[in-house]
């Protein structure tokens, strides 16, 4: 498997630093992370600085596996998304027909389908307590990656931190969409041990 062009990568620089991917970086790539960062430009990501990937038929971003639709790995650099909470990669929810699913994978595989192959940017707004980078990521035709997750129902506004997306999740419950059309713990409750009947 080859690459043309090579890797572009833009954090925050006047100019994409050019970067040809090794085998490592592409069979890392097709099993949905992408490396390439170095250690020191990864760790000086701060508020403000973007990170965008293109290569090409490779998904150029995807949620991490085992955290959740509301993490992203771009170039090797995790993007927690600012304002958000999806279920996580275990987590199960019940449809309206009383059928239990895995609203996290669903969620998570949503998110790669709505970026397929397409480039993503994501703008740092600052670092979680576990010294995430925590942005607003935007698919390659400018869609605010975050609101669309909460939008269609696959994540809640995560109102602990931020207000910004209450407005979609209102459009969400309001059309029954995504998690909205049955039954579901909240993520943050999930996390905290509280599980479906």
């Amino acid at each position: 498997m080859t690459l043309s062009p090579p890797l572009n990568l833009r954090v925050g620089m006047a100019r994409p630093q050019r970067i040809q991917p090794s085998q490592t970086q592409i069979a890392r790539a097709a099993t949905g992370g992408i490396t390439g960062l170095s250690p020191r430009v990864r760790g000086n990501l701060q508020k403000g600085d973007s990170l965008a990937v293109s290569v090409g038929s490779i998904p150029a971003c995807t949620g991490e596996p085992g955290r959740g639709a509301d993490t992203l790995e771009v170039a090797g650099q995790k993007v927690r998304l600012q304002g958000i909470d999806a279920p996580e990669s275990g987590q199960s929810c019940r449809q309206a027909t009383g059928q239990r699913y895995q609203c996290g994978e669903h969620a998570t595989q949503a998110l790669r389908t709505r970026i397929g192959p397409d480039a993503v940017t994501c703008t740092i707004e600052g670092r979680d307590r576990y010294m995430r980078a925590l942005g607003i990521c935007y698919a390659a035709d400018g869609t605010d990656l975050n609101g669309w997750l909460v939008r269609q129902g696959h994540a809640l506004a995560y109102r602990r931190y931020s207000t910004q997306y209450v407005p979609q999740e209102d459009q969400a419950r309001a059309a029954q969409a995504g998690l909205w059309a049955g039954e579901f713990v909240p993520p943050w409750d999930w996390r905290s041990g509280a599980r479906l009947d």
